[in-house]
C-alpha cells in the first residue's frame, strides 16, 4: 500500500465507508491535507492517529466501572 492514500484507499485501509472518512474529515478528526483540491492522507500519520485514538480509549476504559 502506498504511503500517500486517497480517500477511497483510506476507507479500505480503515475498513470504513467513504462517507465515514468524509465525516472524520469534516470534524477535523483525521490527519489529512488537500493537494490540488483533493484530500490525501499519509499512511504513517494515520497509523499514529490510530495508535493515539486507541490509547485515549484505553484511558477512558480504565476508569470505567
Amino acid at each position: 500500500m502506498p504511503d500517500l492514500l486517497r480517500p477511497k484507499q483510506l476507507a479500505e485501509y480503515l475498513q470504513l465507508s467513504q462517507r465515514s472518512v468524509c465525516r472524520l474529515l469534516e470534524r477535523g478528526d483525521i490527519p489529512g491535507v488537500k493537494v490540488g483540491g483533493q484530500w490525501r492522507f499519509r499512511k504513517t500519520a494515520v497509523d499514529e492517529w490510530l495508535d493515539l485514538s486507541i490509547q485515549c480509549l484505553g484511558w477512558l476504559f480504565v476508569g470505567a466501572p
